[in-house]
């Protein structure tokens, strides 16, 4: 957060960012602590701390932290990508793919949740599932290379040779 404007989230946002690749957890830490003090219904400040204590393995605390932003913002696309990141760290695979469902749902240009879910598909041996939602990727992104790569991936797993 900038000291003219402490309630500015992109600031907020850009300075965490930049504070995890220095990695200074500790500052990370201390802002968002800021911020959730002064609106404790913060959803971007909950989605940044949850993020953080999966990244640590606290996967109830950024559960409880997620549903809490949900709350706030039940249409947080970035809120249910993250909570299926959680519920897979817990191994719950059924809840990790309808939090991934909802928040390609909510943002079908989220390419992180497309890709997550079409592994997901592949995992459970349903490469059809996963080539079916790939086909459906914005044609702005059907070239990026994290997309490629999971087409190839599916293609593979379904047995298709090119």
């Amino acid at each position: 957060m900038t000291q003219k404007d402490p309630n500015d989230r992109v600031a907020r946002s850009v300075l965490i960012a930049l504070y995890g690749q220095l990695k200074r957890g500790r500052d990370v830490d201390g802002l968002l602590n800021v911020a959730l003090k002064r609106n404790p219904r913060d959803a971007d400040a909950l989605i940044q701390k949850a993020d953080l204590e999966a990244g640590r393995g606290q996967y109830r605390e950024a559960e409880r932290d997620l549903n809490q932003a949900l709350h706030s913002e039940p249409n947080s696309a970035v809120a249910h990508l993250t909570l299926a990141r959680v519920y897979g760290g817990l191994g719950s695979s059924l809840r990790q793919k309808e939090e991934l469902a909802k928040a390609l749902g909510l943002q079908p240009e989220l390419v992180a949740a497309r890709l997550e879910l079409v592994r997901w598909h592949v995992r459970q041996k349903q490469p059809k599932a996963a080539l079916e939602l790939l086909d459906q990727t914005p044609p702005a992104q059907q070239s990026l290379q994290s997309v490629i790569e999971a087409r190839n991936w599916a293609e593979m797993a379904a047995g298709n040779k090119k």
